[in-house]
């Protein structure tokens, strides 16, 4: 069992314990902390970029001034692998969305929505 994965079986453990927990279901869950890693990826690589603009970084395609150097790049592609349910740039907006829903109480990540428009 890899670290991530030992990391993810306890948190899931902690999260269960939680009184009032927001979540319904495991991928609920799941879910839940992808987007907290998109987030998380975004504060590292492109901070004033609106939410929406995270999925194209998880695509495998290096941007010029955003991902092209090798470790902003290999940061990406990690996250990519671990991301398994938010696939399309459709479910990260849908999740995204979900994601502000949820209290603050519960969000590990600080982050302000920015418009797209």
């Amino acid at each position: 069992m890899s670290r991530w994965e030992r990391w993810q079986r306890d948190f899931h453990k902690k999260v269960k314990e939680l009184e009032g927990s927001p979540f319904t279901d495991d991928d609920d869950e799941k879910q839940f902390f992808e987007i907290e890693l998109g987030l998380r990826l975004r504060d590292h690589i492109c901070p004033d970029a609106p939410y929406t603009e995270i999925w194209p970084l998880l695509s495998g395609y290096r941007f010029a001034g955003i991902n092209a150097r090798d470790d902003l790049f290999a940061m990406c592609m990690k996250a990519r692998q671990r991301i398994r349910f938010l696939l399309t740039a459709a479910a990260w907006d849908r999740e995204a969305e979900r994601y502000m829903e949820i209290s603050a109480t519960y969000r590990l990540a600080w982050w302000k929505r920015t418009s797209t428009a």
